[in-house]
């Protein structure tokens, strides 16, 4: 199953919770360099090295041609890129469930906060201080 087959899928059931999306990951990418390689019995090796727009750098397994007779230079570029990205993949989503967790975070500490004498507010930003001199309305 490629990538849009599982989009489609997965649109199809209506999942909306967030996640990482290939286009998602296309979009972090400022550029792509290439790293060619040729091995002393001629097999060419090739890398993409994603430069992610917060320059952070990724690159995956390289498409390998075993016989050179085989090697095709854009259709190398491509498998190599897709490896990239399927490293970057688990990248994204550790900075997205990141970015979720500090969200609820804030969410909580908005939603309720406990003072040290045991009251609680709800629906108030945090005081500077846990002191209830500074809960004055």
């Amino acid at each position: 199953m490629n990538d849009q087959q599982i989009e489609n899928e997965i649109q199809a059931k209506g999942l909306t919770a967030p996640r990482v999306t290939r286009s998602q990951i296309e979009d972090a990418i400022a550029s792509i360099d290439f790293v060619t390689h040729t091995s002393a019995s001629g097999q060419i090796l090739r890398w993409a090295v994603l430069n992610m727009v917060n320059g952070y750098a990724v690159v995956g397994r390289p498409s390998v041609a075993v016989s050179p007779e085989n090697d095709d230079a854009e259709l190398g570029k491509e498998i190599a890129t897709d490896n990239s990205i399927n490293e970057a993949w688990p990248l994204l989503g550790y900075e997205l469930k990141s970015k979720l967790a500090h969200q609820a975070e804030l969410r909580a500490e908005v939603e309720t906060k406990t003072y040290s004498d045991g009251t609680t507010a709800t629906g108030v930003s945090p005081l500077p201080s846990d002191s209830p001199a500074d809960r004055t309305a």
